[in-house]
């Protein structure tokens, strides 16, 4: 079973409406939720991260005109985020540099298990 975790805070549980629509399709679906207390940031402490970071690097420095501005200056400090800012979590690399060394990393191990099944030698841990 999924699972989502749903903030009492959200736009989408503070409508009421919406709230309950949104649990009966979940439950159609098979996702299950948590509940996060209001005023309990600890409980998702990523989410948390990230907000304050939107928050304080994005949404604090900028004025926009109008829906289309907004998503285009999203789009533009998303990429910005993504490829160029160094996270602290991942050892000072932009989350996309982290991921592409993943990559590169499980590549390097798979052919390397390949090589050694080729040849009947057991794996390297």
């Amino acid at each position: 079973m999924a699972c989502w975790v749903v903030s009492s805070v959200s736009p989408v549980a503070a409508g009421g409406v919406e709230s309950e629509t949104l649990r009966r399709w979940l439950k159609q679906v098979g996702v299950g939720t948590l509940y996060i207390e209001p005023g309990s940031p600890w409980e998702n402490g990523y989410a948390e991260s990230f907000h304050g970071r939107l928050r304080d690097e994005f949404l604090a420095m900028e004025i926009f005109e109008g829906v289309r501005d907004a998503r285009a200056l999203t789009s533009s400090w998303r990429d910005e985020y993504n490829t160029q800012q160094p996270h602290s979590s991942l050892g000072y690399q932009p989350p996309a540099g982290f991921a592409a060394a993943c990559a590169a990393f499980a590549s390097a191990k798979a052919s390397a298990q390949a090589a050694h099944a080729a040849c009947g030698e057991a794996p390297c841990s």
